[in-house]
């Protein structure tokens, strides 16, 4: 939850005027070769560089973060989907095997009862 309040915090503040930073925006951002926006080359040059960052430095490294932190919310999904599937899943053969047990149990025949003589 608190990945997911962050990536649309980050995606906000870097869009403070409206629209993404980035030129590509509307084609496919490049997730792998993010180094080839120009705008995010030209942010990172100026962020480790000794020249001073502008505000849409800010805004492109922020809506560069906000996407990075969209994969995490994505992948941070899949996950727990996987462990909510994993945890019902055991509990549900586990249930099931409970009551084959208990049928199994009721239907077996018990032990063979003779009369016994009073005095």
């Amino acid at each position: 939850m608190m990945a997911q309040v962050l990536c649309v915090a980050l995606l906000i503040a870097s869009s403070a005027s409206g629209e993404p930073p980035v030129a590509n925006f509307g084609r496919a951002f490049p997730a792998i070769q993010f180094w080839s926006v120009p705008e995010l080359r030209a942010a990172v040059h100026h962020l480790f560089n000794i020249r001073a960052l502008t505000a849409t430095d800010f805004q492109v490294l922020l809506y560069t973060a906000g996407r990075a932190m969209l994969w995490v919310v994505v992948l941070s999904a899949v996950y727990s989907m996987y462990e909510y599937f994993r945890a019902f899943y055991h509990a549900a053969v586990g249930r099931a095997a409970l009551e084959r047990e208990a049928r199994r149990a009721a239907l077996a025949p018990g032990p063979a009862r003779t009369p016994t003589a009073q005095s």
